[in-house]
């Protein structure tokens, strides 16, 4: 219908935008990307396509020199996981997982910045861990429940991360403990919790 022709226009600008050297105009793509996201989550014959055409330029925005741009583009990949989960997942694990763990593993910064670059990536965590494991049907189900769960251990370990962040890791590991049975989630979900 016309509305979805208009969601898929600005979807193709908003991809040519992501390259742009304007955070400014970086950050509007990505928001309107995540928003476009949603509204084709019921229509996957538009959505898969797009999300194929826009991945190798959003995975590039997750590694962006402005940290404000990679929280951005953290929240799109977790809006493109949640609404095209059985599409995405493999390339999730492939290419946007390593720089979205990375600072969920690197030492922690003071900077309030570094605080959300986490603050973001633990959302993600959450979702997947909430969004992931009742599609049993999706190929990547356990790698994805498996590297989440790993990377809230590894959170966890850190003595430097902040009480709501230790928090928060618990969480998505006691999401993941209720879905899926992964020896590793559950054995860090006793040594943690």
């Amino acid at each position: 219908d016309w509305a979805r022709g208009i969601v898929r226009g600005v979807w193709v600008l908003c991809e040519h935008l992501l390259s742009d050297r304007r955070f400014e105009v970086r950050s509007a793509a990505l928001q309107a990307l995540s928003a476009a996201s949603h509204s084709l989550r019921q229509h996957p014959t538009d959505l898969n396509p797009l999300a194929h055409t826009v991945w190798a330029s959003l995975v590039r925005r997750l590694g962006d020199d402005d940290v404000r741009v990679r929280v951005q583009a953290v929240v799109v990949v977790t809006a493109l996981m949640e609404d095209a989960t059985d599409f995405l997942s493999s390339r999730f694990l492939s290419t946007a997982w390593p720089p979205i763990l990375l600072p969920l593993s690197a030492p922690s910064a003071p900077s309030t910045l570094s605080r959300a670059h986490r603050a973001a990536a633990l959302s993600l965590c959450l979702s997947l861990a909430t969004s992931v494991p009742p599609k049993a049907h999706v190929r990547d189900a356990l790698p994805i429940c498996r590297a989440v769960g790993e990377a809230c251990c590894t959170l966890l370990a850190r003595p430097q991360a902040s009480p709501g962040e230790h928090d928060a890791a618990k969480d998505v590991l006691r999401r993941l403990a209720g879905h899926v049975a992964v020896p590793c989630v559950q054995d860090a979900l006793w040594l943690c919790l």
